[in-house]
């Protein structure tokens, strides 16, 4: 019993010892280290004049997200440029990002794809840079050129390179038998959290692609992704419960659920919510009509190339809705919205004597 109580004495010393030290380190880094994220926005702009390049890429963040400022993604580029010129990862994957989505700067992939490059040249083994290229290739429809990176970033690790590898068998990139691939590999990664995985394995259960149609189980794998914080399913479900039914399947109508989802969109400058927020101040349900207000949203998904917003605002210009009358004008954005292949637009273009 004595030698027993020394070893026990033993290894409670050792705890006492690793939790001081754990506590002492943490204190160090808390009190050493800065927390740019954290940093008023005074501070964080001082530090950024200085050349710091974490300071820059967290000021970066800012004006790309607009937290605590007003969103300039184009700030936030020059920001992300500077960071990344002393060797900044993080600022190189967002430069990636903000070319792929054509924020800031004009949309250019091969350009998103060379700096994603860069990052994988300091970061060989970041399956974040990796998942990053193949993701660029499937928004812009390059589907055979995404499958190996995808693979490659499923291989490292990534949870979100296995849901893509899985959407892209859907698509029959490797013929009827990869479609039924996806089903598992989509379930797979939903169980290891894959938030994109929900999204994509809840649209294949409501419409029954690959998969015996069940629209409940996809409703509920759509309010867990957007729980997950999936802009995708939140702007989705807000549609769902202003419609009122998905699929076939009555889930009644509601306003004030439909709002929560459309302004947790919102936060994450979700297109469809954008478009909906305008949508319900042009109708006036759910929400005052206002006309200045509906423009203004559907202006913000238009940005985001959303051919619903860009119509809307063609019928707003041909009514004279919260604007001058503008037959030209209405013109303008109805081309813009029918070279997105959104059929009312053409209709509208067809009306006004416009092939």
């Amino acid at each position: 019993m004595i030698v027993q109580q020394g070893k026990t004495n033993k290894i409670s010393l050792m705890i006492r010892i690793i939790t001081i030290s754990v506590i002492i380190f943490s204190l160090w880094i808390m009190f050493t280290q800065k927390n740019y994220y954290r940093m008023s926005l005074a501070e964080l702009t001082k530090y950024a004049r200085m050349n710091d390049p974490k300071a820059q890429t967290a000021l970066g963040y800012r004006y790309d997200e607009g937290v605590g400022v007003a969103a300039d993604p184009k700030t936030a580029f020059n920001l992300y440029q500077k960071a990344a010129k002393q060797g900044n990862t993080a600022a190189m994957y967002k430069i990636a990002y903000l070319y792929a989505e054509g924020r800031g700067v004009e949309q250019s992939f091969d350009k998103a794809r060379e700096w994603y490059q860069k990052m994988l040249e300091l970061e060989p083994d970041s399956s974040d840079a990796v998942y990053g290229v193949c993701w660029s290739y499937i928004k812009q429809e390059s589907y055979a050129n995404a499958m190996p990176f995808c693979k490659q970033a499923a291989d490292k690790g990534a949870v979100e390179g296995e849901s893509a590898v899985a959407w892209l068998l859907a698509k029959g990139v490797e013929g009827q038998e990869g479609k039924a691939k996806a089903i598992e590999l989509y379930s797979n990664a939903v169980e290891k959290g894959s938030s994109s995985a929900m999204l994509n394995l809840a649209a294949a259960y409501v419409t029954g692609d690959g998969v015996k149609k069940d629209v409940a189980k996809g409703l509920e794998l759509y309010r867990k992704a957007a729980e997950a914080g999936e802009a995708a399913a939140q702007g989705y479900l807000g549609h769902i419960y202003l419609t009122g039914e998905v699929g076939g399947y009555v889930v009644g109508r509601d306003y004030r659920k439909a709002l929560a989802y459309i302004e947790q969109g919102i936060e994450q400058q979700d297109e469809q919510a954008q478009y909906l927020m305008g949508w319900l101040h042009h109708s006036g349900r759910g929400r005052p009509r206002d006309f200045k207000q509906a423009m203004e949203w559907y202006q913000k998904a238009a940005a985001q190339n959303m051919p619903h917003a860009i119509n809307n605002i063609g019928y707003m210009y041909e009514h004279g809705q919260g604007v001058a009358t503008d037959r030209n004008e209405a013109i303008k954005w109805y081309k813009r919205a029918a070279a997105l292949n959104y059929e009312e637009a053409k209709r509208n273009l067809e009306r006004l004597g416009q092939q």
